[in-house]
């Protein structure tokens, strides 16, 4: 047997669709800086490591260690940020960035698709559900008057029970499931996204404790030596 649905009822399944709908969008909008923060980060560093592997060389020609050091730190920054941009099309292997954009600001757009469908589906079940309370008021009052009219009010009255049980029972399992599926989808969600920051910081302290190991053990100083006694600053001690 279908349980009725109060008007109160009616108006708190829509605020909380309206609810759902603003969480939504607010959540998207979120995602949507940080999706800009990340790529804007990832073309930052990618100049960077373009920078250490190109232009940062030329002042130390004269001393390879160091510039085995800037090549360790262009391929560190390099690694991570593989991590963040679209690296392949792979789904186990999305970056950040393409996880956001392919996958989380979608899911949230369909979020708001569902809020309306529910919406629709809801108003539909309300209009049911009125006209079958009038007509029902209707058939109290032409009881109380003995009326001829009640016979074809009757089949009305028949037909709009069995419209507003349809709306009912399909709004009330599709709202369930609405429910379900938006908190899957929501966990789901935020699994994605931190799993991708953990492959983020985990490839970031893996490359970058290489690279400060590189600068901790670079030694550079014999050449250094070497190079300013060419230039006379210091005088070259015979072996």
């Amino acid at each position: 047997m279908q349980v009725e649905t109060s008007e109160q009822q009616f108006e708190e399944i829509y605020q909380s669709l309206c609810k759902d709908d603003r969480f939504c969008l607010d959540l998207r909008v979120q995602f949507e800086k940080i999706l800009k923060v990340e790529m804007d980060r990832c073309q930052a560093y990618h100049e960077l490591s373009e920078f250490l592997g190109g232009l940062a060389k030329e002042p130390f020609q004269e001393t390879p260690a160091l510039m085995d050091m800037l090549d360790e730190l262009k391929s560190a920054i390099q690694e991570v940020n593989l991590k963040i941009k679209d690296r392949i099309n792979e789904d186990q292997d999305k970056g950040i960035a393409k996880l956001i954009r392919t996958k989380i600001i979608p899911s949230l757009t369909d979020g708001q698709r569902a809020v309306e469908t529910q919406k629709r589906a809801l108003a539909e079940y309300k209009e049911k559900a009125a006209i079958y309370k009038k007509l029902e008021q209707k058939k109290n009052d032409l009881l109380q008057k003995n009326d001829e009219k009640l016979l074809q009010l009757e089949k009305q009255l028949q037909e709009a029970k069995r419209e507003k049980l349809e709306k009912g029972q399909t709004f009330n399992f599709t709202y369930k499931n609405y429910i379900e599926d938006k908190n899957d989808e929501l966990k789901g969600l935020f699994k994605h996204f931190f799993n991708r920051l953990l492959v983020i910081s985990s490839a970031g302290l893996q490359q970058y404790s290489m690279a400060i190991h590189k600068i901790h053990t670079s030694d550079e100083k014999q050449q250094v030596y070497t190079r300013l006694s060419k230039l006379g600053i210091i005088k070259h001690k015979k072996q």
